[in-house]
Protein backbone atom coordinates (compact mmCIF):
# COMPACT_ATOMS: atom_id res chain seq x y z
CA UNK A 1 0.00 0.00 0.00
CA UNK A 2 1.44 3.33 -1.25
CA UNK A 3 1.67 6.75 1.04
CA UNK A 4 -1.25 8.12 -0.15
CA UNK A 5 -3.46 4.57 0.54
CA UNK A 6 -2.23 4.59 4.00
CA UNK A 7 -3.07 7.96 4.72
CA UNK A 8 -7.14 8.00 3.05
CA UNK A 9 -7.19 3.92 4.76
CA UNK A 10 -6.14 5.69 8.77
CA UNK A 11 -8.27 8.65 7.73
CA UNK A 12 -11.29 6.67 7.05
CA UNK A 13 -10.41 4.32 9.95
CA UNK A 14 -10.38 7.79 11.78
CA UNK A 15 -13.92 8.99 10.75
CA UNK A 16 -15.62 6.01 11.04
CA UNK A 17 -14.07 5.61 14.88
CA UNK A 18 -15.43 9.37 15.44
CA UNK A 19 -18.80 8.64 13.73
CA UNK A 20 -19.57 5.10 16.06
CA UNK A 21 -18.27 7.32 19.23
CA UNK A 22 -21.34 9.77 18.43
CA UNK A 23 -23.64 7.42 17.62
CA UNK A 24 -22.85 5.64 20.80
CA UNK A 25 -23.38 8.99 23.03
CA UNK A 26 -26.32 10.31 20.83
CA UNK A 27 -28.44 7.62 22.22
CA UNK A 28 -26.95 7.50 25.76
CA UNK A 29 -27.87 5.26 27.73
CA UNK A 30 -28.65 2.05 26.17
CA UNK A 31 -28.26 -0.22 28.83
CA UNK A 32 -28.22 0.12 32.58
CA UNK A 33 -26.37 2.79 34.76
CA UNK A 34 -24.62 2.18 37.86
CA UNK A 35 -24.94 4.74 40.68
CA UNK A 36 -22.39 3.63 43.21
CA UNK A 37 -22.52 4.92 46.47
CA UNK A 38 -19.09 4.46 48.46
CA UNK A 39 -20.54 3.91 52.09
CA UNK A 40 -23.31 1.93 53.65
CA UNK A 41 -26.97 1.40 52.68
CA UNK A 42 -28.43 3.16 55.37
CA UNK A 43 -28.87 7.15 55.59
CA UNK A 44 -30.10 9.88 53.50
CA UNK A 45 -27.61 9.74 51.25
CA UNK A 46 -28.89 6.76 49.63
CA UNK A 47 -31.90 7.60 50.04
CA UNK A 48 -31.85 10.24 47.60
CA UNK A 49 -29.66 8.35 45.17
CA UNK A 50 -33.06 6.42 45.02
CA UNK A 51 -34.74 9.34 44.60
CA UNK A 52 -32.98 10.36 41.51
CA UNK A 53 -32.15 7.04 40.45
CA UNK A 54 -36.13 6.00 40.06
CA UNK A 55 -36.85 9.28 38.24
CA UNK A 56 -33.87 8.95 35.94
CA UNK A 57 -34.69 5.69 34.98
CA UNK A 58 -38.30 6.76 34.27
CA UNK A 59 -36.86 9.36 32.01
CA UNK A 60 -34.24 6.77 30.31
CA UNK A 61 -36.04 3.78 29.79
CA UNK A 62 -33.26 2.00 31.44
CA UNK A 63 -32.43 0.48 35.00
CA UNK A 64 -30.24 3.28 37.16
CA UNK A 65 -29.08 0.43 39.92
CA UNK A 66 -27.80 1.90 43.23
CA UNK A 67 -25.02 -0.07 44.97
CA UNK A 68 -23.93 0.56 47.86
CA UNK A 69 -20.15 -0.34 47.86
CA UNK A 70 -18.39 0.72 51.43
CA UNK A 71 -15.30 0.09 52.65
CA UNK A 72 -12.10 1.88 53.54
CA UNK A 73 -13.90 5.30 54.37
CA UNK A 74 -15.70 5.44 50.94
CA UNK A 75 -12.32 4.96 49.37
CA UNK A 76 -13.32 1.71 47.90
CA UNK A 77 -16.44 1.97 46.46
CA UNK A 78 -14.67 5.38 44.92
CA UNK A 79 -11.71 3.61 43.57
CA UNK A 80 -14.45 1.27 41.37
CA UNK A 81 -15.41 4.46 39.89
CA UNK A 82 -12.27 5.99 39.21
CA UNK A 83 -10.89 2.86 37.32
CA UNK A 84 -14.29 2.18 35.45
CA UNK A 85 -14.72 3.07 31.72
CA UNK A 86 -15.30 6.90 31.17
CA UNK A 87 -18.43 5.70 29.44
CA UNK A 88 -21.13 7.36 31.85
CA UNK A 89 -22.52 3.73 32.78
CA UNK A 90 -20.62 3.95 36.32
CA UNK A 91 -20.87 6.97 37.95
CA UNK A 92 -20.36 8.23 41.77
CA UNK A 93 -22.26 9.80 44.23
CA UNK A 94 -19.37 11.65 45.97
CA UNK A 95 -20.03 13.95 49.27
CA UNK A 96 -17.33 16.63 50.51
CA UNK A 97 -15.64 13.97 52.19
CA UNK A 98 -13.95 13.04 48.96
CA UNK A 99 -11.61 15.92 49.12
CA UNK A 100 -10.74 15.18 52.46
CA UNK A 101 -10.00 12.09 52.77
CA UNK A 102 -6.19 12.01 51.38
CA UNK A 103 -5.60 13.75 54.59
CA UNK A 104 -6.84 10.39 56.52
CA UNK A 105 -5.50 7.73 54.02
CA UNK A 106 -2.23 8.82 52.77
CA UNK A 107 -1.99 6.20 50.45
CA UNK A 108 -5.07 6.19 47.84
CA UNK A 109 -5.20 4.89 44.75
CA UNK A 110 -6.25 7.58 43.08
CA UNK A 111 -6.63 11.35 43.08
CA UNK A 112 -9.56 13.09 43.84
CA UNK A 113 -9.36 15.97 41.53
CA UNK A 114 -7.67 14.64 38.30
CA UNK A 115 -9.25 11.21 38.29
CA UNK A 116 -12.33 12.46 38.22
CA UNK A 117 -15.43 14.18 35.79
CA UNK A 118 -17.45 16.25 38.11
CA UNK A 119 -21.21 15.95 36.43
CA UNK A 120 -23.29 17.65 38.52
CA UNK A 121 -24.63 18.67 41.96
CA UNK A 122 -26.69 16.97 43.84
CA UNK A 123 -27.47 18.05 47.38
CA UNK A 124 -26.20 20.70 49.90
CA UNK A 125 -26.29 19.47 53.88
CA UNK A 126 -26.72 21.91 56.63
CA UNK A 127 -24.67 20.76 59.43
CA UNK A 128 -25.70 21.39 63.24
CA UNK A 129 -24.02 21.72 66.22
CA UNK A 130 -26.08 19.37 68.36
CA UNK A 131 -25.65 19.22 71.95
CA UNK A 132 -26.45 17.38 74.87
CA UNK A 133 -30.35 18.03 75.84
CA UNK A 134 -28.64 18.35 79.80
CA UNK A 135 -26.00 21.23 78.76
CA UNK A 136 -26.86 24.23 80.89
CA UNK A 137 -26.09 26.39 77.27
CA UNK A 138 -28.88 26.96 75.23
CA UNK A 139 -27.61 29.40 72.37
CA UNK A 140 -24.47 29.12 70.47
CA UNK A 141 -22.60 32.00 72.97
CA UNK A 142 -23.82 30.83 75.94
CA UNK A 143 -21.70 27.52 75.01
CA UNK A 144 -18.75 29.40 73.90
CA UNK A 145 -18.93 31.58 77.50
CA UNK A 146 -19.05 28.75 79.44
CA UNK A 147 -16.24 26.72 77.25
CA UNK A 148 -13.51 29.78 77.58
CA UNK A 149 -14.76 29.38 81.50
CA UNK A 150 -13.29 25.80 81.40
CA UNK A 151 -11.36 24.49 78.53
CA UNK A 152 -10.93 21.20 78.07
CA UNK A 153 -14.06 20.82 79.78
CA UNK A 154 -16.35 19.84 77.68
CA UNK A 155 -16.15 16.82 75.02
CA UNK A 156 -17.65 16.76 71.02
CA UNK A 157 -17.57 13.86 69.25
CA UNK A 158 -17.43 13.00 65.27
CA UNK A 159 -17.99 9.91 63.22
CA UNK A 160 -14.77 9.59 61.58
CA UNK A 161 -11.22 12.03 62.32
CA UNK A 162 -11.23 14.35 59.10
CA UNK A 163 -15.00 14.24 58.19
CA UNK A 164 -16.50 18.12 57.77
CA UNK A 165 -18.41 17.55 61.30
CA UNK A 166 -14.88 16.99 63.07
CA UNK A 167 -13.27 19.89 60.89
CA UNK A 168 -15.95 22.12 61.37
CA UNK A 169 -15.37 22.06 65.25
CA UNK A 170 -11.66 22.69 65.00
CA UNK A 171 -12.77 25.56 62.80
CA UNK A 172 -14.97 26.75 65.45
CA UNK A 173 -11.91 26.18 68.63
CA UNK A 174 -9.69 27.92 66.67
CA UNK A 175 -12.08 30.73 65.55
CA UNK A 176 -13.62 31.23 69.38
CA UNK A 177 -10.57 30.01 71.69
CA UNK A 178 -12.40 27.61 72.98
CA UNK A 179 -10.36 24.20 73.82
CA UNK A 180 -12.99 21.07 73.51
CA UNK A 181 -11.53 17.17 73.85
CA UNK A 182 -11.58 15.27 70.47
CA UNK A 183 -13.96 11.89 71.30
CA UNK A 184 -13.44 9.93 67.76
CA UNK A 185 -16.34 7.14 66.53
CA UNK A 186 -14.21 6.28 63.58
CA UNK A 187 -16.23 3.68 61.50
CA UNK A 188 -19.00 3.59 64.21
CA UNK A 189 -21.13 5.61 62.12
CA UNK A 190 -24.05 8.96 62.86
CA UNK A 191 -26.03 6.51 65.23
CA UNK A 192 -23.32 6.12 68.00
CA UNK A 193 -22.70 9.11 67.96
CA UNK A 194 -26.19 10.82 68.65
CA UNK A 195 -27.19 8.18 71.55
CA UNK A 196 -23.74 9.13 73.26
CA UNK A 197 -24.87 12.69 72.41
CA UNK A 198 -28.47 11.94 73.71
CA UNK A 199 -26.69 9.90 76.92
CA UNK A 200 -24.66 12.29 77.99
CA UNK A 201 -21.30 10.61 77.40
CA UNK A 202 -20.39 13.62 75.00
CA UNK A 203 -21.68 17.63 75.02
CA UNK A 204 -21.41 18.52 71.15
CA UNK A 205 -21.40 17.05 67.82
CA UNK A 206 -21.61 19.13 64.64
CA UNK A 207 -24.02 16.69 62.23
CA UNK A 208 -24.89 16.01 59.41
CA UNK A 209 -28.70 16.77 58.44
CA UNK A 210 -31.62 14.23 60.18
CA UNK A 211 -32.09 14.83 63.31
CA UNK A 212 -34.88 17.57 63.46
CA UNK A 213 -37.43 14.68 65.44
CA UNK A 214 -34.74 14.45 68.05
CA UNK A 215 -34.47 18.57 68.46
CA UNK A 216 -38.49 18.70 68.19
CA UNK A 217 -38.86 16.16 71.08
CA UNK A 218 -36.37 17.28 73.45
CA UNK A 219 -33.68 14.73 73.22
CA UNK A 220 -31.16 17.38 71.78
CA UNK A 221 -30.39 20.38 71.58
CA UNK A 222 -29.35 22.55 68.44
CA UNK A 223 -27.37 25.61 68.94
CA UNK A 224 -26.67 26.94 65.09
CA UNK A 225 -26.68 25.63 61.68
CA UNK A 226 -24.50 26.21 58.70
CA UNK A 227 -25.61 28.13 55.61
CA UNK A 228 -26.97 31.42 54.89
CA UNK A 229 -30.22 30.70 55.98
CA UNK A 230 -32.06 28.93 58.22
CA UNK A 231 -32.85 25.05 58.03
CA UNK A 232 -36.48 24.28 56.69
CA UNK A 233 -36.05 21.00 59.66
CA UNK A 234 -35.31 23.42 62.30
CA UNK A 235 -36.87 27.19 61.88
CA UNK A 236 -36.17 28.16 64.75
CA UNK A 237 -32.32 27.17 65.53
CA UNK A 238 -30.27 30.45 64.22
CA UNK A 239 -27.04 30.19 61.63
CA UNK A 240 -24.02 30.13 62.65
CA UNK A 241 -23.74 33.72 61.19
CA UNK A 242 -26.99 34.57 63.30
CA UNK A 243 -25.33 33.76 66.32
CA UNK A 244 -21.83 35.28 65.72
CA UNK A 245 -19.83 33.55 63.55
CA UNK A 246 -20.55 34.83 60.13
CA UNK A 247 -17.01 33.25 58.90
CA UNK A 248 -17.76 29.61 60.43
CA UNK A 249 -18.69 26.89 57.25
CA UNK A 250 -20.03 24.10 58.27
CA UNK A 251 -21.54 22.92 55.29
CA UNK A 252 -21.43 19.76 52.91
CA UNK A 253 -22.56 18.45 49.56
CA UNK A 254 -23.47 15.26 47.53
CA UNK A 255 -22.26 15.66 44.02
CA UNK A 256 -22.31 13.13 40.75
CA UNK A 257 -18.81 12.26 39.59
CA UNK A 258 -17.41 10.17 36.84
CA UNK A 259 -14.12 8.44 35.51
CA UNK A 260 -11.92 10.96 34.21
CA UNK A 261 -11.75 11.71 30.55
CA UNK A 262 -15.37 11.33 30.31
CA UNK A 263 -16.67 12.49 26.40
CA UNK A 264 -18.12 15.95 27.02
CA UNK A 265 -21.66 15.07 25.17
CA UNK A 266 -21.88 12.69 27.86
CA UNK A 267 -21.51 14.53 30.62
CA UNK A 268 -23.50 17.53 29.54
CA UNK A 269 -26.33 15.02 29.00
CA UNK A 270 -26.32 13.22 32.15
CA UNK A 271 -25.78 17.34 34.01
CA UNK A 272 -28.84 18.41 32.11
CA UNK A 273 -31.17 15.23 33.25
CA UNK A 274 -29.66 15.39 36.66
CA UNK A 275 -30.98 19.43 36.79
CA UNK A 276 -34.41 18.21 35.25
CA UNK A 277 -35.07 15.57 37.89
CA UNK A 278 -33.87 17.99 40.76
CA UNK A 279 -35.96 20.84 39.66
CA UNK A 280 -39.07 18.67 40.14
CA UNK A 281 -41.65 19.84 43.02
CA UNK A 282 -41.95 16.15 43.64
CA UNK A 283 -38.17 15.36 44.31
CA UNK A 284 -37.82 18.64 45.95
CA UNK A 285 -40.17 17.97 48.70
CA UNK A 286 -38.83 13.96 49.39
CA UNK A 287 -35.36 15.91 49.59
CA UNK A 288 -36.72 18.50 51.61
CA UNK A 289 -38.40 15.35 54.30
CA UNK A 290 -34.63 14.35 54.57
CA UNK A 291 -33.52 17.70 55.27
CA UNK A 292 -31.28 18.13 52.49
CA UNK A 293 -32.06 21.06 49.65
CA UNK A 294 -31.10 20.08 45.92
CA UNK A 295 -27.75 21.61 44.20
CA UNK A 296 -28.31 21.85 41.10
CA UNK A 297 -24.72 23.26 39.59
CA UNK A 298 -23.04 22.16 36.34
CA UNK A 299 -19.53 20.29 35.58
CA UNK A 300 -16.95 23.33 35.47
CA UNK A 301 -18.85 25.06 39.00
CA UNK A 302 -18.83 22.20 40.80
CA UNK A 303 -14.80 21.43 39.66
CA UNK A 304 -14.25 24.22 40.98
CA UNK A 305 -15.91 23.63 44.36
CA UNK A 306 -14.10 20.28 44.72
CA UNK A 307 -10.81 22.65 44.28
CA UNK A 308 -11.81 25.02 46.58
CA UNK A 309 -13.44 22.67 49.51
CA UNK A 310 -9.77 20.88 48.95
CA UNK A 311 -7.64 23.94 49.61
CA UNK A 312 -10.41 24.89 52.29
CA UNK A 313 -10.05 22.00 54.02
CA UNK A 314 -6.27 21.53 53.61
CA UNK A 315 -6.04 25.12 55.45
CA UNK A 316 -7.84 24.41 58.53
CA UNK A 317 -6.62 20.95 58.95
CA UNK A 318 -2.57 22.78 58.79
CA UNK A 319 -3.99 25.63 61.06
CA UNK A 320 -4.95 23.54 63.61
CA UNK A 321 -1.83 21.26 63.36
CA UNK A 322 -3.83 17.83 62.72
CA UNK A 323 -2.15 14.41 62.31
CA UNK A 324 -5.09 12.44 60.49
CA UNK A 325 -4.09 8.72 59.03
CA UNK A 326 -0.89 7.37 58.58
Amino acid sequence: MNGKKLLRAIAAGALAAIAFAATAQTDFPNKPVRFIFPSTAGGTGVGIMHILADKLSEKWKQPVLVEPRPGANTAIGTDLVSKAAPDGYTILMASSQHVILHHTMRNLPYDAIRDFTPIAGVARMQYIMAANPKLPANTLQEFIAMAKAKPDGFTFGSGGAGGPGHLAVEQFMKMTGVKLRYIPYNNKGMAAVLADLMGGVIDIYVTPPGIGGYVSSGKLKALAVSGQSRSRALPDVPTFGEAGLPDLNASAWYAVLGPANMPKSIVDKLSADFAEVLAMPDVRQKMTTLEHEPFIIGPEPLGALMRSDKDRYTKIIQDAGLVLGN
